[in-house]
């Protein structure tokens, strides 16, 4: 310790500073020695493996050209895909879930993430919200299931 420090009158001889006015010293001394909070993880989905076919809504909300992606999580708010195409976080997209002998399931959401990963993979996450009654996205719909 410095020469002086334990004199100083901000130090009382603890090493701890004096309380905000309208505090008692007991609550600063207890916050002070407790532990600091945990780190809060990225809630993480289930693993999720099936093609998907991915539209980006334009600006007057009509679907894209559908592009190939592969899922790999999907929890109740969010699924997680990996596509060669890159997403613009915040646009709205479209999904037809393949799942074996069964019709595409539609889901819609906005994007949150968009990552670089490797060999020219991205990784993109979406929130899910609900899918508008549109006649656009029915028509992309359809033209999914006629495969």
């Amino acid at each position: 310790m410095s020469p002086g420090v334990e004199n100083n009158m901000w130090f009382g001889g603890d090493g701890h500073a004096p309380p905000p006015p309208g505090m008692r010293a007991e609550s600063v001394v207890a916050t002070a020695t407790s532990p600091a909070p945990a780190r809060i993880e990225r809630r993480k989905g289930h693993a999720f493996e099936a093609p998907l076919e991915v539209g980006e809504m334009d600006e007057r909300g009509r679907p894209g050209a559908p592009w190939q992606a592969r899922g790999r999580e999907v929890s109740r708010e969010f699924l997680v895909f990996q596509s060669r195409r890159m997403v613009r976080v915040g646009s709205m997209v479209i999904v037809a879930v393949h799942l074996v002998d069964d019709e595409p399931m539609p889901l819609f959401g906005k994007v949150l993430e968009c990552e670089y990963e490797t060999d020219g993979m991205h990784r993109v996450k979406v929130e899910f919200r609900t899918i508008p009654w549109d006649p656009d996205l029915r028509v992309w719909m359809q033209d999914r299931t006629a495969r």
